[in-house]
C-alpha cells in the first residue's frame, strides 16, 4: 500500500488548513508563497460552510492568524495598502483583544510612516472602541496596563497626525497614569 503525501490531501480542518499553509510559508522568504499559502486556508474557511458559519474561538482565532500572516507579507513587499486590508480584516476577526491591540500598532505604525493616507478617522474611531473593550477585559490588571499603554502610544501617534491637541492631552494624561499604576504593580 502507498502512502500518499500529506501535502497533496485536501485539508478536512481550519486547522489542517492553517498547518499546511504554516509548513508552505515557514520553507520560505517569498513572499507571494506566503500570501498565496495562508490564502488557501481563508479561501478553505470560505467554500465550506461549517468553517465560514463557525464563530467559535477557535476558528475566528486562525482566521485572525491567517489574515495577520497575509499582512505581513504584503507589508515585508512594501504593498501597503494590501497589508492594510488584511490588518483590518485580522482585526475584525480576532476574538482576542491582545492581539487587536498588536494589529492597530501595525496599522498605525503604516498610518505614522505616511504608507497609508486614508481612514485616519477610523482608525482612531477603532482604537477608541478597542480602549474601551479594554475596561471589560478579565486579563489580569498588568496586562490590562500593559495594553492601555499601547493603545495610548498609538492613540497619540494618532490624535497628533490629525492635530487634534484636546484628544492628544487626554491620551496623554492617560497614559501617565496608567504608567503610574504599572510602576506600583511592579513594586508589589
Amino acid at each position: 500500500m502507498k502512502i500518499q503525501n500529506s501535502e497533496n490531501l485536501e485539508p478536512q480542518t481550519i486547522m489542517q488548513a492553517f498547518r499546511i499553509a504554516s509548513k508552505k510559508a515557514g520553507n520560505t522568504f517569498d513572499n507571494d508563497v506566503k500570501i498565496k499559502a495562508y490564502d488557501k486556508v481563508i479561501s478553505f474557511c470560505s467554500r465550506r460552510v461549517s468553517c465560514s458559519r463557525d464563530k467559535s474561538l477557535k476558528t475566528r482565532t486562525v482566521l485572525g492568524w491567517a489574515y495577520q500572516n497575509m499582512a505581513n507579507a504584503y507589508f515585508d513587499q512594501k504593498l501597503f495598502d494590501e497589508a492594510s486590508l488584511y490588518f483590518y480584516e485580522a482585526f475584525e476577526t480576532t476574538p482576542s483583544l491582545k492581539e487587536k491591540v498588536k494589529i492597530l500598532q501595525k496599522l498605525v505604525l503604516l498610518r505614522a510612516n505616511g504608507q497609508q493616507n486614508s481612514g485616519l478617522q477610523k482608525l482612531i474611531n477603532l482604537t477608541e472602541a478597542t480602549m474601551t473593550m479594554l475596561e471589560k477585559d478579565e486579563n489580569s490588571l498588568q496586562e490590562r496596563c500593559e495594553n492601555v499603554l499601547a493603545l495610548c502610544q498609538s492613540l497619540m501617534a494618532l490624535y497628533k497626525l490629525n492635530h487634534d491637541e484636546k484628544n492628544l492631552r487626554r491620551i496623554k494624561a492617560l497614559h501617565s497614569k496608567t504608567l503610574e499604576v504599572a510602576e506600583k504593580l511592579k513594586e508589589h
